[in-house]
């Protein structure tokens, strides 16, 4: 009898701790982006949470930028916010960090290190970065759902896509139904109803709905958009217009004229790229990463006179009068001098294995192209 107490007593605080727990949303700047890159009105949402700002940008994809003065409000349409932490770039009360923030409108704010949390229990609150600019690189919300709600359903997939792009929708709640449209309707129970993930090979508005036990929920709508591919001139040539600047990625192929610095420290670099390899028409090309968003190891790592394709947000970044046309932070190569991967070094096949793919899918003899093969990578031709 006492041991079935007991265990009946752990298992009753696993229940209430897991309620206590609440449900969370985590916001990755490279993931949910805002509309805009410059000092306006920003906002974006996901999952019923949603963070704005009168004096923000939150489309560069490095950082959830809220500048100095401003209020933001994250507000909540699932249920109540009991927790909100921002991951900043630097510590404390430097210029970019947590303590920044101020004055809760509800709730209590405190930070540590480059972490600032806020703790309540309310639809909606807001904060004021009162000393200087925030800089996050993520924030995580809490929320105790609410009673009989339906909670908005997930749709993920890759915004600034080549080819094609897998959208896959989901809910966090067991039994919900989701429907779904791609030509930029309302969803009903009447529409597709989702299986499995799909393919898109255009950009597309994807708006998802979740039904549980004859409730709907709010619309969940994404925009997954299709990478436009320029020339240097060409997006030099956008930003010099200032009007129809894309807010997802483009790609752009050039050849690096200049490079002011390979961090190692950081895994990024800062560099020009042109058309033809000169320094008369380039484009900077801010703290990016190297292949496929891989840190840079070395410092010879990017030379001159490599082509590379650059994938990546344009801007006119602003400081004073000054105004530089670039890749903000966060660009990745996606090719350089004709290699599309961060191998340089492998091996020709010989002897019968299990054979995989660079995704991890077991693949036969006939598979020719890159393969890994007891923990090796090959090439099989």
């Amino acid at each position: 009898m006492k041991h079935f107490l007991r265990y009946s007593f752990v298992a009753l605080l696993t229940l209430v701790s897991s309620f206590a727990a609440g449900d969370e949303v985590t916001f990755l700047p490279s993931e949910v982006k805002g509309t805009t890159t410059d000092q306006s009105p920003d906002q974006f949402s996901k999952d019923g949470i949603t963070v704005s700002c009168n004096n923000a940008a939150f489309g560069g994809g490095a950082q959830y930028r809220f500048y100095k003065s401003s209020v933001a409000t994250i507000s909540s349409t699932v249920g109540n916010i009991t927790k909100v932490e921002f991951t900043c770039t630097v510590a404390g009360t430097e210029k970019y960090g947590p303590g920044c923030f101020t004055a809760p409108s509800v709730g209590s704010y405190t930070y540590a290190d480059k972490v600032g949390t806020w703790t309540g229990d309310a639809l909606s609150f807001t904060l004021t970065a009162s000393s200087n600019q925030v800089r996050a690189t993520k924030i995580v919300v809490t929320y105790t759902p609410a009673g009989g709600v339906v909670v908005p359903p997930t749709v993920e997939g890759e915004d600034g896509f080549m080819e094609t792009a897998t959208v896959t929708l989901g809910s966090s709640q067991d039994g919900a139904e989701i429907y779904y449209t791609l030509d930029g309707s309302t969803p009903t129970n009447q529409s597709t109803k989702y299986t499995a993930p799909f393919t898109i090979s255009e950009t597309t508005t994807v708006s998802a709905i979740a039904y549980l036990n004859g409730k709907a929920s709010a619309v969940t709508a994404k925009t997954f958009n299709k990478a436009a591919t320029y020339t240097v001139a060409q997006a030099l040539a956008i930003l010099s217009a200032g009007t129809d600047i894309p807010t997802s990625d483009v790609v752009i192929t050039g050849i690096v004229s200049k490079i002011d610095e390979v961090n190692t420290d950081y895994g990024n670099a800062t560099y020009y790229i042109s058309d033809d390899g000169t320094t008369a028409a380039q484009l900077e090309v801010f703290r990016g990463y190297s292949l496929n968003g891989a840190k840079f190891t070395s410092q010879d790592e990017l030379k001159v006179g490599d082509k590379v394709t650059v994938k990546g947000v344009i801007v006119n970044y602003k400081s004073g009068d000054k105004v530089t046309p670039e890749v903000t932070t966060g660009s990745k190569i996606i090719a350089r001098n004709g290699i599309t991967t961060g191998i340089t070094q492998v091996e020709q096949s010989a002897a019968d294995a299990p054979l995989y793919n660079l995704s991890g899918q077991r693949v036969d003899a006939s598979y020719k192209g890159v393969v890994i093969k007891n923990g090796k990578k090959f090439v099989v031709r």
